[in-house]
């Protein structure tokens, strides 16, 4: 099961941005040298995790180990991005939090980016838990995390939108999938499935497999597949499905 980039909470962050007692951080003398060499640090960490992402889409899907049981070069690439990713974000939330920031004063241009450079990786953990997990509930807590932060920050608005309108299965969206269709166009006509809502009948000799969508009003839209030369094809679909599965 592939892990995720942990997100350090945003509490971490607001911690200098807060009227605590205490909260302030005055720069001494010299410090304008150590932030503009943590930036660069920051800067360099995130060009070499953007050419770790580059080289792991550049690489097929398919593969092999090099022996039975052994990690796909793709798995492989993943682990070591996985790793690679959350040292990142904790490099830059600490690196955002020892800035100097203080409170009632207006972020420099370095604060600037580099909040708004978090609020990218949030989008990117954001849009991990739905692609691979349909977890919009999840991407939704980051995206409303990473606002608190950076309120104008259009991205995410757009992100915690559309994350929203497919949080909960539409007629309109369902309408969308037709019989015939493969699971992959299934997924990419009405969003993806969670994984706890796949229901594989083919061991009990049904032959057949079912996907459960979460409605608003606590039912479920079921879409049907069976194998057809070798590969699952929708065969039915039901808005009103009578048996309600995990959501």
């Amino acid at each position: 099961m592939r892990m995720f980039p942990s997100t350090p909470s945003i509490l971490v962050v607001l911690v200098c941005l807060l009227p605590l007692v205490g909260c302030e951080q005055v720069p001494e003398e010299g410090a304008k040298l150590s932030i503009d060499d943590g930036w660069a640090a920051v800067q360099q960490a995130h060009a070499d995790l953007d050419a770790k992402r580059a080289q792991l889409a550049a690489l097929p899907e398919d593969g092999e180990g090099e022996g039975e049981g052994e990690p796909t070069p793709r798995q492989t690439l993943e682990a070591e991005l996985d790793v690679q990713s959350r040292a990142f974000s904790d490099q830059l939330v600490d690196f955002i939090n020892g800035s100097g920031m203080v409170e009632g004063e207006p972020l420099n241009e370095i604060q600037q980016a580099a909040i708004r450079l978090k609020s990218s990786e949030d989008i990117l953990v954001a849009e991990q838990y739905i692609t691979s997990r349909a977890n919009y509930n999840r991407a939704i807590e980051i995206y409303n995390g990473a606002l608190m932060l950076d309120p104008d920050n259009e991205a995410l608005t757009t992100a915690l939108a559309h994350a929203e309108s497919m949080r909960y299965m539409t007629k309109e969206r369902f309408a969308a999938a037709t019989e015939g269709m493969s699971e992959a166009q299934v997924t990419a006509a009405i969003g993806v499935v969670k994984p706890g809502n796949v229901n594989d009948y083919r061991p009990e000799g049904k032959g057949v497999v079912a996907w459960f969508y979460p409605k608003e009003d606590g039912g479920v839209a079921g879409v049907w597949f069976k194998e057809s030369g070798g590969v699952l094809r929708v065969f039915q679909l039901l808005w009103d499905q009578p048996s309600k599965s995990k959501s």
